[in-house]
């Protein structure tokens, strides 16, 4: 690929001036360190691109995880904060072609770096978490009615306010609750150290002008869904803070504690105001049928939100799931390990500020229209799918997201290790700051302007498709660069680039269809095995293929459709 003519006559100049001071081109052979021979080709086409940095969320359960220690070390995957490990996966260049002329081509040693290891987060559930069977006559029973409540058990308060029937829970145990009422409260008065369970077995209640559930105080609050039960929680339009200054409480369910719901029931949260659900702590949705509408955002838990097996379906004007603790960098984090999640956002789909950890179940995420996005009147406004400020791992979960946004956004690094993930994206599909990595499972790009994008993108294995009108699979540090300032005659590190940055295909198949080019680093590109099929017409005239370092080829398969074999285009190329 040409992409600058001076750029080329610089090159040209540079290498002719070489051999003649010389007087010789540089070869040789040697084997490879890892048992590959690798032909690496410098070449200055490696123009940056500088797309936007849209920023996104990383954790550890702050009473369950041992950070030091990884139940599950999955190597050749992320890592929170991007460590890096060793590798002997090294390789030394072999026989230069001897070709002159418009060939760049030289030996050299060649190490492809590091791909770093993720620390799986592991969750321990209580077993108050999961336990869903109750016995009625164990329970303190509240049945709601328009104008009463009657409980039956452990002693309550009971009071009406301003035509508000409330009841406020000021012991530990179970409570049986039923009934109907269009402005009624229940308020968790606790012991700090004591739990309260919530039973709700046909609950339909709605209040005026706060939560309908306020927790106040207590250890933890447990909602537990009856079997095949269907309760109805709702609020208004506006709200009458208890606290003023912290806004509190904003949602229909309100935690100040840890919130869990579970049970095989369902629940439907609708506020018309803001939050769906929130703690100021962490939520976890074990089990049970939830479906949330709110003014705000769905799901909020400050410190994590932990999805086990629970059927959540989410529609906000704001952020879909969120957390937002910052003052910790081991909280806010988001972990799904099951369930049928469904998302249609106005904002973000899933946000936090901690690593993202999703390890099974279904998604359907869209955020504002998705790829029918027409621009919006909020600029600063972001519409990701998955977004966080840290790592995203993701391993045999069934993923769809249509954004208006980066689909899978990343301050950190993204790694997918099985599973399926089909995306489509207004703007970038994948984004990460940090490393990309595909190990196993597939990930199907339908639209984008940028494909895949990060400092460094690896393919392992797996199968990775691509369709964008922009660079199909892109590394780069995101730092402008000057393309006429990449080859300085006489520079001795004209053709250095960063080795952080670069594409490495060791496995898998890609097949990439672009507009602009298929494979694009501003750094090295190693392609040790896989099947890679470029399409579009860059592919068919220059390979389509740019980097600005080394391209170190040992083996697998580049092919352009409709062209065939394109190594020794890719090697030879220099502009």
């Amino acid at each position: 690929m040409r992409r600058n003519n001076k750029t080329a006559a610089k090159v040209f100049t540079f290498m002719l001036c070489l051999t003649l001071l010389t007087g010789c081109s540089s070869t040789g052979n040697d084997s490879d360190k890892g048992g590959n021979t690798v032909t690496a080709t410098q070449s200055p086409d490696a123009g940056t691109d500088n797309g936007d940095k849209n920023q996104a969320g990383n954790t550890d359960d702050k009473n369950n995880t041992d950070e030091g220690k990884s139940s599950e070390e999955i190597t050749n995957t992320v890592t929170p904060d991007a460590g890096n490990e060793n590798t002997d996966e090294t390789g030394k260049a072999g026989e230069d072609s001897g070709k002159s002329g418009d060939n760049a081509s030289s030996t050299e040693d060649f190490t492809i770096p590091a791909q770093a290891a993720y620390k799986k987060i592991n969750v321990e559930y209580k077993n108050k978490d999961l336990e869903t069977s109750f016995v009625p006559g164990d329970c303190t029973s509240i049945v709601f009615s328009e104008d009463s409540i009657n409980a039956v058990g452990k002693e309550t308060e009971i009071s009406n306010v301003n035509g508000r029937q409330i009841i406020r829970i000021t012991k530990k145990g179970d409570y049986l609750i039923s009934g109907s009422c269009s402005n009624g409260q229940i308020i968790v008065e606790a012991d700090k150290e004591k739990d309260v369970r919530l039973i709700l077995n046909g609950l339909s209640l709605s209040c005026a002008d706060s939560a309908p559930i306020y927790e106040q105080q207590c250890d933890k609050m447990v909602i537990t869904l009856a079997d095949g039960s269907e309760n109805v929680l709702s609020s208004d339009s506006e709200y009458v803070y208890d606290n003023v200054e912290k806004k509190q409480p904003d949602a229909v369910i309100f935690a100040k504690d840890d919130l869990v719901i579970n049970g095989n029931g369902k629940l439907t949260v609708d506020s018309a105001y803001m939050e769906g659900i929130h703690s100021t702590d962490s939520v976890k949705l074990i089990s049970g049928n939830i479906t949330v509408s709110s003014g705000d955002t769905g799901v909020r838990g400050k410190e994590a939100v932990i999805i086990k097996e629970a059927d959540l379906n989410v529609t906000s004007k704001g952020d879909g799931i969120k957390t937002t603790y910052s003052d910790n960098a081991s909280l806010g984090y988001v972990i799904i390990e099951g369930g049928n999640i469904k998302v249609y956002s106005a904002r973000d789909g899933i946000q936090a500020t901690g690593h993202i950890q999703i390890t099974g179940g279904k998604f359907d995420i869209t955020t504002d229209n998705g790829v029918a996005h027409a621009g919006s009147e909020e600029e600063s406004k972001s519409a990701k799918g998955i977004k966080t400020e840290k790592n995203i791992f993701i391993k045999g979960a069934d993923i769809t997201v249509n954004a208006a946004e980066d689909a899978i956004n990343a301050n950190g690094n993204v790694i997918f290790d099985d599973g399926n993930a089909t995306i489509s994206s207004y703007d970038d599909a994948v984004q990460a700051d940090g490393e990309i990595v595909v190990n196993s499972g597939s990930v199907t790009v339908t639209m984008s302007n940028k494909g895949i994008k990060g400092k460094s993108v690896s393919i392992n294995g797996g199968a990775v498709t691509v369709a964008s009108t922009d660079d199909g699979i892109k590394a780069s540090s995101g730092k402008d660069e000057d393309e006429d300032s990449k080859v300085i005659f006489g520079d001795a590190d004209a053709f250095a680039a960063p080795e952080d940055v670069y594409i490495a295909v060791t496995g898998g198949t890609v097949k990439v269809t672009t507009d602009s080019d298929c494979l694009d680093s501003d750094g090295n590109l190693y392609i040790t095995g896989g099947s890679i099929i470029l399409d579009g017409a860059k592919a068919k005239e220059d390979g389509g293929v740019s980097y600005g370092g080394v391209a170190a080829i040992s083996g697998g398969s580049v092919e352009a459709a409709g062209v065939g074999d394109i190594k020794d285009k890719i090697l030879n190329k220099i502009g």
